[in-house]
């Protein structure tokens, strides 16, 4: 019992980092990114840096910076979505939808993978 308790935990243990190294690492799958691309071509197009946008919600630029490569605030709060759509002259349901768009295809890409649940609705 006490050696099957050792074996089922190295087991979980494998399949958390094995999550983690998917959830922050640069790419999902082939040819899929993780990080935020509407944020980089939203502060592109604006024609911001990512210490401009960082200085106008009271954040370090390493912070923004975690936060549009996805390995920072993995569902973005309300309160950083509002901050985001006055930095960049939009509404907060415009980066919502373009955040829920992110989401699902995070939790696909995990699905396909095995490490989310699939939908059964």
């Amino acid at each position: 019992m006490h050696l099957y308790n050792i074996v089922n935990y190295r087991s979980k243990l494998l399949q958390l980092q094995e999550m983690h190294a998917i959830l922050y690492a640069t790419d999902w799958s082939e040819g899929g990114e993780q990080m935020r691309n509407y944020l980089v071509d939203i502060r592109e197009t604006t024609g911001v840096t990512q210490q401009d946008v960082a200085d106008k919600i009271s954040i370090s630029r390493q912070s923004y910076q975690a936060i549009e490569a996805g390995r920072r605030q993995a569902d973005l709060k309300t309160s950083m979505i509002a901050k985001l759509a006055d930095v960049f002259g939009m509404t907060a349901s415009e980066i919502y939808r373009m955040e829920a768009d992110y989401q699902a295809e995070r939790t696909a890409v995990l699905q396909a993978q095995g490490l989310a649940p699939a939908n059964n609705a």
